[in-house]
């Protein structure tokens, strides 16, 4: 008992190293504006996070949100496309949600693209790709919180014909704000979703992302 105990705080410190290393190295490789700044970016793809208990835009999908405005405000983004939130029996749309929001900041509505079909990354990622290619996009930054980027690069396949690079809000300065116990969550939930898309198989996969978010 006591063997297993020592081995289990052994995984437990080895797990929060992985999170705090993790963490440095996302912040380093993802977050700012000044990498992006004079770029002439046609558009901003901001993956949606999650719906709050009342059907709300999530906090989390607040902070890309604000992000990815403040990034087209300074001029690193001549657009923006929101993809993701698709909740059918819910009859929710995440991304129209965070539209409209982007409208009520400052966007131009003719500036503003977003999907009605997507509620997982890798659909996010081809829901985006099918308006970056309509409006014949070229260059384009993938915005969302640091730990997702690191999962997105993973999981989505970008084609020749689109240059692409990623950005995240700084978790210090992040709108609304976010606690260490919400970026050590966020971390958690990252591992467990890139576990399930590496051992699934793909149909599983896509079976499971439809019934948790239905």
């Amino acid at each position: 008992m006591k063997k297993f105990s020592i081995y289990t705080l052994a995984l437990l410190m080895v797990y929060m190293l992985a999170f705090i290393l993790l963490e440095s190295h996302a912040a380093q490789n993802f977050s700012g504006y000044e990498k992006h700044a004079g770029q002439d970016i046609d558009a901003l793809v901001v993956f949606f996070g999650d719906f709050d208990d009342n059907g709300n835009i999530s906090e989390e999908s607040v902070r890309r949100l604000t992000f990815a405005v403040d990034l087209y405000k300074k001029g690193a983004g001549e657009n923006i496309i929101f993809v993701g939130g698709w909740r059918p029996l819910q009859n929710l749309y995440g991304s129209a949600m965070m539209a409209k929001r982007a409208e009520e900041m400052g966007v131009k509505p003719s500036d503003i693209f977003y999907d009605l079909r997507s509620r997982d990354t890798i659909n996010n990622w081809l829901e985006a790709e099918k308006i970056i290619k309509k409006q014949n996009f070229k260059k384009v930054v993938l915005v969302s919180s640091a730990f997702h980027l690191m999962r997105i690069e993973k999981m989505i396949d970008i084609g020749d014909d689109i240059s692409a690079s990623y950005a995240a809000y700084k978790e210090d300065c992040a709108d609304p704000s976010k606690s260490l116990l919400d970026s050590f969550s966020e971390y958690n939930y990252n591992v467990a979703s890139m576990l399930t898309y590496l051992v699934f198989p793909a149909g599983l996969y896509r079976a499971t992302i439809g019934k948790l978010r239905n």
